[in-house]
């Protein structure tokens, strides 16, 4: 890369402008080739570490809102601006030096939060637009940017480095895994949504803290016949960001009976995240904000945003073509999608129908209350079918001790007339004593004389 020292604010005919200062002190400031640390007589070391964070480069890097994808380099992450800012990470036990365009950078302790599955290593807050050094790629697309409105040019930008930019955000990484299930299945099992939720709650703990429930035995066989495998290894489908490779790979499946092995595969995972960490939780900002620093920049920065707004309307769910049966529109990635509603399907939900366009022939599972437990337990009845009601030990049954579903598809007798209670505790009768003369006493709840030496 060429530069300039920064005599002129205006002078851009060589390349991106950089500091006196910034000659021959040690750091590359001119990204491409390091031309500011050539032919340097003498040479001073502004710091003595030259390590940033882990990954810390993808905090500069473009944004696509309508993909959802990192795009292209559009900050100068390695450029420190002439100072030594360090930071301390407390798990690594090192110190690491920051880029200038970082304005905030926070170590976490490694905290594994089991129901979101996510793990948060550090927090970032990138400085204001005009305080960022561009990286020289973007610079270089900016200045070749046409100064009338060529919305083709301007989208090739676009599509390069992304929308948007990072204002803040965590680096860290996420698990999530998918299990299927089949619904014949359950249902042949009496296992019910609710019973599933029960079972899998704590998320992945539900699988390092070995369950007892009868139930939860059931939907371990479940997920074992549903993924195929005879064996105590179930496999789903992981979605995780973060992490090294290796410890990525153990998380593709379970092993029913070893909940110390999934624990530990999962450690391992979270472990290695500090070194391989992703960009989560991001907070963004839109990239004509960094339109800066290059000829005629006020006019390409509003064309810029008006070339993001037209981007983004080509993409809007507003463009797709009505679903069919009630489903939803919704554009992935730069395809329109249709999300269709139970018992629908087809690329427009055009095949099958609603359940409210179907003969009923089944009461829905009843709503329990108050501590009522039902047998059998499960998502549908059929008419004729019956619930055997109970209640805890520590309560009694007011009421029928079973229900019926009748062909009109309601439960008979009415749930509301059904409940459990607990028993009212039998009150002894208060016992009062009479009130007696001095020289009496009390003797079998009546007043008799005292004897003369109880007197006195």
């Amino acid at each position: 890369m060429l530069f300039s020292i920064l005599l002129d604010i205006d002078h851009f005919d060589l390349g991106q402008c950089i500091s006196r200062s910034l000659v021959c002190n040690g750091d590359q400031d001119c990204e491409e080739d390091g031309a500011d640390e050539d032919r340097c007589e003498e040479k001073t070391t502004v710091c003595d570490i030259d390590k940033t964070p882990p990954n810390s480069e993808l905090t500069g890097t473009g944004f696509d809102a309508i993909t959802g994808e990192t795009r292209g380099r559009v900050i100068h992450t390695k450029s420190f601006g002439g100072q030594c800012r360090k930071v301390f990470s407390g798990d690594g036990r090192e110190y690491y030096r920051l880029s200038e365009s970082v304005l905030a950078y926070t170590f976490q302790s490694k905290q594994l939060m089991v129901v979101e599955n996510s793990v948060e290593v550090a927090q970032f807050i990138n400085n204001r637009p005009d305080f960022l050094t561009l990286a020289e790629p973007f610079w270089k697309e900016l200045a070749n940017l046409p100064v009338v409105y060529e919305y083709n040019a301007y989208r090739r930008l676009i599509e390069h480095f992304g929308t948007h930019f990072l204002h803040s955000g965590s680096l860290g990484g996420h698990y999530k895994v998918i299990f299927y299930m089949d619904t014949d299945k359950m249902k042949e099992e009496g296992m019910s949504i609710t019973d599933m939720y029960e079972c899998t709650t704590s998320g992945w703990n539900a699988f390092i803290v070995k369950k007892k429930k009868v139930k939860c035995s059931k939907l371990d066989e479940l997920l074992q016949t549903s993924s195929g495998r005879s064996g105590n290894k179930i496999k789903g489908d992981p979605y995780i960001e973060g992490g090294s490779p290796g410890a990525v790979a153990g998380l593709s499946y379970l092993e029913l009976n070893n909940p110390a092995g999934n624990s530990q595969r999962y450690s391992f995972w979270a472990r290695s995240v500090t070194d391989y960490p992703r960009v989560i939780k991001q907070k963004l900002t839109p990239l004509y904000e960094l339109v800066k620093e290059v000829p005629c920049s006020s006019v390409k920065k509003h064309y810029l945003k008006q070339a993001i707004e037209e981007y983004m309307a080509e993409n809007d769910a507003c463009k797709c073509q009505p679903c069919q049966n009630g489903g939803e529109a919704a554009v992935e990635g730069t395809q329109c999608v249709c999300y269709c509603k139970p018992y629908t399907f087809g690329a427009a939900c055009e095949l099958g129908a609603l359940v409210q366009d179907q003969s009923e022939t089944s009461c829905l599972l009843p709503v329990l209350e108050g501590g009522l437990q039902g047998e059998p337990w499960k998502p549908v009845y059929e008419i004729g079918e019956r619930i055997t009601l109970s209640c805890p030990h520590d309560m009694r049954l007011e009421g029928t001790r079973s229900i019926l579903c009748e062909p009109s598809l309601k439960w008979s007798p009415d749930m509301k007339t059904i409940q459990c209670k607990r028993p009212v505790p039998s009150v002894k009768p208060e016992v009062t004593e009479p009130k007696c003369q001095p020289w009496e006493k009390v003797h079998q709840s009546q007043c008799v004389c005292k004897m003369p030496y109880e007197c006195g």
